[in-house]
């Protein structure tokens, strides 16, 4: 049931009742004038800094390109200096053999008249033709290579000019940089600052509280009881591990168990949400179901969106913005990032509507709506004609750019009108035309290039949203979506984040929150998606409600009676590290920095063995994953980090640091004896040490957040 605070119009309260009747009526109240509500000055900030900081990337990104313009100018000048006197040599002496040829055209042509009649005439006429053969031929071969020194010389102007430009260029960039770079430091402090007192306006435990009543309300009422709660160092693990991707460091653990205050889990939490690795994580998990899906996008592009994603978020710029930018940004991704959610959902190198479509419904509004791309849905109201009609507001936006230029970041997005010959293209591929007034071809799934008919763009409600007839429509749609009149936004969102924090959402799957799917406990969502809502979508007011919940707070370990609940929350999911966790947190332990670019990806890829979309609970590394933690020379070469924690120590005091170091515990005195024991057979103190340190890291319980 609905809290009170819910009701606060009659209006409000009848766009709730529908959500236990029908979807198509739950968006319809979504696509309702979008409600003005004052700025907050926070959240002001947090824009602010975000395009201050991409303005001081385009500016260096346009520096970048003036010094390849110029590398790559000169390159083609080198080679025009080595080209064009070969081309000038061959061109006079061919000269001198049309002169040579010509004349000896006038006189075959003299001789094939005087032998004209006679028995040798067939003769001297066969030798004209040849010479006048040679003659074209020279003459051909001479005009072409006069036309290709022209263009030589016409190339290398130009060249001349655009090295000319380029070095005029690059001074004044560098003055506007030394403008620019310190007003997006002073952008980004102002941000970090009014997040900072906007976060010691807000109190989220009374929130967390009322979860908790809610949830044990539950538990109580199905007979499941809870997990006790973990102590300090458990717990210290886990919110390290989900707010930033990485296990504790060692003197983390030490300081935080040595801590006394009572609020010490609460200021951790605090902590971790203002260090960079809290952006970093998100980002990263939320561009690799998105930007880093099967297609052909380049890993410098997917690297500059989940950067941008990652500064957002840190500076806790309000989601609902953020995703506003996602669904509606034109430009170039230089120095619009957000722009490469739409370049990442293309077909044939051009954004496609209907993986758009899909991929808005999955990621921010938790709805399959894609079902219905090619034939109505057989479980939901949804209907093909529909989905095409909100696929239309996708239906302008085209990708720019030259084909042969393989930097991504320099396509330009856009949904004004695109010259066939400007967009980027497949051969033999025909592209539809961008409409007017919001309308699109629904694609005939038998016959390539064709359509069933043309639908114009409506929202599930029926209604039309007023659009121009041409421009960006995609802004309709993404005001819809982020509307906070749509249930559906808050709800997707909270959802996810739980699932984040818990293993599993409050609705499973979570890309299916039609209302026929129950969630394990409706009050707790509807508070939530309310909560998130009230905090005009503050992402961070959501983690610190969450994390200071005493269901977070289980043990993962069951109890009698509670073995079997994996939808109610009495007690925490295992949950297995996946590829970057995994490799960020061996980087920790072994005091080593996070690799980066390349390097990453490809480190990471030997640990990616989740299935997009799997359930994060299940561990799935094999073989090879556990052959490569247990033979990589980096892990067996550890003594410098086990030296550093262990130096001077008796054994039984070392072992005790090599867990804090590894595992973010100290061990039991089963667990030391038994460590000690080994040290002491081996006789060597030191490589005995080490080879505790390759076990733990190689235990499952590293593996694992628990």
């Amino acid at each position: 049931m609905m809290k009170p605070s819910l009701r606060t119009t009659a209006a409000l309260w009848a766009v709730l009742a529908l959500f236990m009747r029908s979807a198509a009526a739950l968006l319809a109240a979504a696509s309702l004038p979008v409600h003005a509500w004052a700025d907050d000055p926070a959240a002001t900030a947090a824009d602010e800094a975000v395009t201050a900081r991409y303005a001081v990337e385009k500016l260096v990104y346009d520096k970048q390109a003036a010094e390849r313009s110029i590398k790559g100018a000169e390159t083609n000048l080198q080679q025009s200096a080595k080209s064009m006197p070969m081309l000038k040599e061959t061109i006079a002496k061919r000269q001198k053999e049309l002169v040579a040829a010509r004349e000896a055209l006038k006189r075959a042509t003299a001789e094939a008249e005087e032998a004209k009649g006679r028995a040798a005439g067939e003769k001297a006429e066969q030798a004209r033709q040849t010479v006048d053969q040679l003659v074209k031929k020279l003459d051909n071969d001479q005009r072409r290579d006069t036309e290709q020194l022209k263009r030589f010389e016409e190339r290398n102007t130009k060249l001349e000019a655009d090295i000319t430009a380029a070095r005029k260029k690059i001074p004044e960039l560098d003055q506007e940089l030394v403008a620019a770079r310190p007003a997006a430091d002073e952008a980004r402090l102002r941000a970090v600052e009014g997040d900072r007192l906007r976060a010691g306006g807000q109190d989220p435990r009374t929130t967390a509280r009322r979860i908790d009543e809610l949830i044990d309300a539950r538990l109580e009422s199905l007979g499941i009881p809870a997990s006790p709660p973990v102590d300090d160092a458990e717990f210290l693990r886990r919110a390290t591990l989900d707010v930033t991707g990485v296990v504790p460091k060692y003197e983390e653990v030490i300081a935080f168990l040595d801590e006394k205050s009572p609020n010490k889990r609460a200021a951790v939490v605090d902590r971790l949400l203002a260090d960079a690795g809290y952006g970093r994580n998100f980002a990263q998990r939320f561009s690799t179901v998105t930007t880093e899906i099967g297609t052909s996008t380049l890993n410098q592009a997917r690297d500059v969106f989940r950067d941008w994603l990652a500064e957002s978020l840190n500076l806790n710029r309000r989601w609902d913005r953020t995703v506003r930018e996602m669904l509606s940004a034109d430009g170039r991704g230089y120095e619009r990032p957000a722009v490469l959610f739409t370049v990442a959902y293309r077909m044939n190198e051009q954004p496609d509507p209907a993986l758009l479509l899909g991929a808005a419904g999955d990621h921010f509004l938790g709805l399959q709506i894609q079902c219905a791309q090619c034939h109505d849905h057989p479980y939901h109201e949804w209907k093909l004609d529909e989905f095409w009609q909100m696929a239309a507001l996708f239906g302008r936006v085209r990708l720019a750019g030259q084909n042969q230029n393989p930097r991504e970041l320099e396509h330009l997005v856009t949904d004004d009108d695109v010259d066939p010959k400007e967009m980027l293209r497949m051969n033999g591929i025909k592209y539809p035309e961008q409409m007017t007034g919001g309308r699109i071809g629904i694609p005939d799934p038998v016959n390539a290039g064709e359509t069933l008919k043309t639908v114009s763009a409506k929202f599930l409600d029926a209604r039309s949203p007023p659009l121009p007839e041409k421009g960006n429509h995609r802004r309709a749609f993404a005001d819809w979506v982020t509307a906070k009149e749509n249930p559906f936004f808050a709800r997707a969102a909270v959802n996810r984040l739980w699932s984040h924090f818990f293993g599993r959402g409050i609705v499973e799957p979570i890309l299916n929150l039609h209302p026929d799917n129950e969630p394990a406990h409706p009050d707790v969502l509807d508070l939530l998606a309310e909560e998130f809502r009230r905090s005009d979508y503050d992402l961070k007011h959501l983690v610190r409600v969450i994390t200071l919940t005493r269901a977070y707070e289980r043990s993962s370990k069951p109890v009698p009676g509670n073995a079997d609940d994996v939808t109610h929350f009495s007690r925490m999911q295992v949950k297995p590290l996946d590829s970057y966790v995994l490799l960020d947190s061996l980087a920790t332990v072994l005091r080593r920095p996070l690799a980066t670019g390349t390097r990453r990806r490809d480190e990471a890829a030997v640990f990616d063995t989740r299935l997009p979309g799997g359930d994060p609970v299940k561990y799935t590394h094999g073989l090879p994953q556990v052959l490569k933690l247990m033979n990589t020379k980096d892990h067996a070469e550890m003594n410098g980090t086990v030296q550093s924690v262990t130096s001077g120590r008796p054994p039984a005091e070392a072992i005790g640091q090599l867990y804090l170091a590894v595992l973010g515990r100290r061990p039991t005195t089963a667990e030391t004896d038994e460590m000690v024991g080994y040290v002491n057979e081996v006789g060597d103190p030191r490589r005995g040490l080490a080879d505790v340190f390759w076990v733990l890291l190689n235990s499952a319980e590293f593996l694992v957040n628990h």
